[in-house]
């Protein structure tokens, strides 16, 4: 069986979350894995840990909620999968409950099969301004301006639709969000829970 490499994110300012995580690792090194620490985690759990840019490891393990997740998604070197257990708040990009995390961690050491995802790149002028994972927002620098936008999709400002009309991305908004299809889903999940709340009747 192969000695897999995994580091663990914690969310820092949440004690609940700190000791699920060192639950984890000592379940994890029980269990024949090679344990890490992110620097950060590792202070907090009064252990050694490594800055997530220089970190070579199989997976990763983020405990937290979806801004540590995205937060540590930021700063990995690239093509480290990535796995998310939700002790945050909503958790859209977690996929584990912690109920579930430590069963389904250790049958991992069977193997694993790992999904793309896709991220959002921003440039300006050809100049590189950054990825996102979760969602990018253009907007003003001044509040009620407006902007005029022309979105291009493939290089292509106008694509053909269903019924073979043309239609042309050319719109005046005062801002711009931008969210990659894994998203969207959940995204509309929530509107549609909230309207329903909205519209509950009180008994």
């Amino acid at each position: 069986m192969i000695l897999l490499r995994v580091l663990l994110v914690s969310r820092i300012d949440d004690r609940n979350a700190l000791e699920f995580t060192k639950k984890l690792a000592d379940s994890l090194e029980k269990n024949g894995f090679f344990v890490m620490f992110e620097k950060s985690t590792g202070k907090s759990l009064g252990s050694c840990g490594f800055p997530l840019k220089e970190i070579s490891a199989d997976f990763v393990i983020v405990v937290g909620g979806d801004g540590t997740f995205l937060h540590t998604a930021q700063c990995l070197p690239p093509n480290i999968p990535l796995i998310g257990v939700n002790m945050g708040e909503v958790g859209f990009l977690a996929g584990l409950e912690p109920r579930e995390a430590i069963p389904f961690l250790l049958s991992m050491r069977e193997g694993f099969l790992t999904e793309k995802r896709m991220k959002i790149r921003f440039s300006r002028g050809g100049s590189w301004l950054g990825d996102a994972l979760n969602e990018a927002v253009i907007v003003t620098r001044s509040p009620a301006k407006m902007l005029r936008f022309t979105i291009k999709i493939d290089e292509i400002d106008k694509v053909q639709t269903m019924h073979d009309k043309w239609f042309y991305f050319l719109k005046y908004a005062d801002g711009l969000k931008v969210i990659p299809s894994q998203l969207i889903a959940a995204i509309f999940f929530t509107f549609f829970i909230k309207y329903l709340s909205f519209f509950a009747p009180i008994c």
